[in-house]
């Protein structure tokens, strides 16, 4: 049995006690990531090469590095964007390669709502419950407070109601 595509994203995370948590829910500036002081952060982006299916109930193993930081402006302000290449391998081949975007941006103003333009087209819509993005935060180890602390989303962040994750959507 194989893991699906982008299931990896539930195994190898940061089980950083509460006391090494920052005020938004993830750990705390520095360590591995660069301690970036602007205030708001997420994930941004990522892009993916397959080599081969991640085994279930095999080990395996995670590298990971900071591939790049660097600095832009944009509407909201000022940015720091940093990549980070993570390996991973199972009896040393190699499974999959990942290069993740973090971004951090200035507190701003708030966010205002995205408008339904109708551009998506017909389909599926797609609308996550509290549930739904709360159980992907634990299912990922996700501690970020903007996928499911409505008063945080909304007071400290500027958004105007929860954030859904990005890999969830991805996923």
């Amino acid at each position: 049995a194989h893991f699906p595509p982008l299931g990896h994203w539930a195994y190898f995370n940061d089980a950083a006690p509460p006391s090494e948590l920052g005020p938004d829910g993830h750990p705390k500036r520095g360590g591995f990531l660069p301690p970036v002081a602007l205030p708001r952060r997420m994930f941004a982006s990522a892009t993916f090469a397959f080599a081969a299916p991640l085994a279930l109930g095999e080990p395996a193993e995670l590298v990971q590095q900071i591939a790049d930081v660097r600095k832009r402006s944009g509407r909201t302000g000022e940015l720091v964007l940093v990549d980070v290449e993570r390996r991973l391998s199972q009896a040393g081949a190699p499974k999959l390669t990942e290069s993740q975007t973090i971004v951090y941006r200035e507190a701003g103003e708030p966010t205002p709502p995205v408008p339904d333009t109708g551009a998506g087209g017909a389909g599926e819509l797609w609308a996550p419950s509290t549930v739904d993005l709360f159980r992907y935060s634990a299912a990922t180890y996700n501690g970020h407070r903007i996928h499911y602390d409505q008063s945080y989303v909304r007071e400290a962040e500027g958004y105007p109601d929860l954030v859904v994750h990005g890999p969830f959507t991805a996923a």
